[in-house]
């Protein structure tokens, strides 16, 4: 037998979890709504950090840190970063996790299945998830769950990949009101390298190293740079790791297909919610989800791309093709970017916030020829 649900979730991190959120809180008239996923998560398996005007905080109780204090540094400038009413956030997912969980298991609408998908199909009024513990069918399905990118060879596919410590320091190392946004005085070895440096208190902070490039690093190469950072930078040996991140973002030119038909719509990472210049996906899975279920109570179709504008889409191709040529770096664009723009303006344009006209001064502070080019190569080839 079929079992047919109102919605079906395939996927329960980050987009499924908010999906499901902003359905349970939302006035849409439905019954049942079907979660699948072949792990229930419960680990701190990675933080989300997003930055927001005070009307855009999405979970204030959930964030673990807020700071209004950041700075940026590269071997050109060392700065700090006036955010206006802007904080930069960062949630736990375990945290998120477990408050979603909570929520969801006191709407009685909500069921959870654990259990691996193999495909969709899109009927002319169904949409149907095969799965190991069998078929399942709703007028839509969501999914983060299998991802199909349209991969090209002229396209570039960088990946955003990094490697986490908690440290607990022996001495005060940190300062606890100020969090490192970017940091590019580490060695780049020919990629775009930075750490970000999250501090919970004078002892205590996430220390990240974080790489855009075409294929990721061995965990032998992610502990030597962040004990020679801890090393160099802040002057300490003397730590403990408490906890560790790892994860790959895909920062790809080419864009995300949904192969299954038009009742499967694509979420998350899989509905392009990963910025491909900057690898932040929290911020516009919140937007993403928010505008579906929005559609859905005007009785239009889900779109999950409803929101972002094609043209942030054409910045985010110039710049990995700017990345890719060489003719520039990573920190040399990021440092004139924060050196001739306010930050608040930068932190706009990069949740896509700003006008056309706006765009264009910000655009025209970076490196000119290397971007003229990249635009110049993307034109041609189209």
């Amino acid at each position: 037998m079929t079992r047919t649900y109102d919605y079906i979730i395939a996927g329960s991190g980050c987009a499924g979890l908010s999906l499901a959120l902003q359905l349970s809180k939302s006035s849409l008239p439905f019954k049942r709504v079907l979660l699948i996923d072949q792990e229930q998560k419960t680990k701190n398996d990675r933080t989300w950090c997003y930055w927001s005007h005070p009307d855009e905080d999405w979970y204030p109780h959930l964030n673990f840190r807020s700071w209004n204090q950041l700075v940026f540094r590269s071997e050109k400038i060392s700065c700090d970063l006036n955010l206006g009413d802007q904080r930069y956030h960062m949630i736990r997912g375990a945290d998120f996790y477990a408050y979603c969980h909570t929520e969801l298991k006191k709407d009685g609408r909500f069921e959870h299945l654990q259990t691996t998908i193999s495909g969709f199909e899109s009927e002319k009024n169904l949409a149907l998830v095969q799965t190991e513990a069998g078929r399942f069918a709703a007028p839509y399905i969501f999914n983060s769950a299998l991802r199909h990118s349209d991969m090209r060879g002229h396209h570039v596919n960088f990946v955003q990949h990094f490697k986490g410590w908690v440290v607990q320091t022996q001495t005060p190392v940190f300062q606890s009101g100020v969090a490192t946004f970017m940091d590019f005085t580490v060695p780049q070895h020919g990629d775009c390298r930075f750490v970000y440096v999250l501090p919970f208190s004078a002892n205590e902070a996430l220390v990240e190293y974080t790489g855009f490039s075409r294929r990721p690093l061995s965990d032998a190469e992610y502990d030597e740079e962040l004990a020679r950072y801890l090393k160099t930078h802040l002057q300490t040996e003397q730590y403990q790791i408490r906890e560790t991140e790892k994860g790959v973002i895909p920062m790809y030119e080419s864009r995300f297909i949904n192969p299954y038909g038009p009742r499967i719509i694509s979420i998350g990472t899989a509905g392009e919610a990963s910025k491909a210049s900057t690898g932040f996906t929290f911020y516009f899975i919140q937007l993403q989800v928010r505008s579906i279920v929005h559609l859905l109570q005007q009785g239009k179709w889900p779109k999950s791309d409803a929101l972002r504008k094609r043209r942030f889409h054409l910045y985010d191709r110039i710049l990995l093709k700017v990345l890719n040529a060489r003719e520039t770096s990573g920190d040399i664009v990021f440092s004139q970017l924060f050196m001739r723009n306010s930050a608040s303006e930068i932190l706009d344009f990069l949740n896509e916030k700003t006008s056309l006209v706006r765009e264009l001064r910000i655009i025209s502070t970076v490196p000119v020829l290397p971007f003229l080019k990249a635009a110049g190569r993307l034109l041609f080839r189209r």
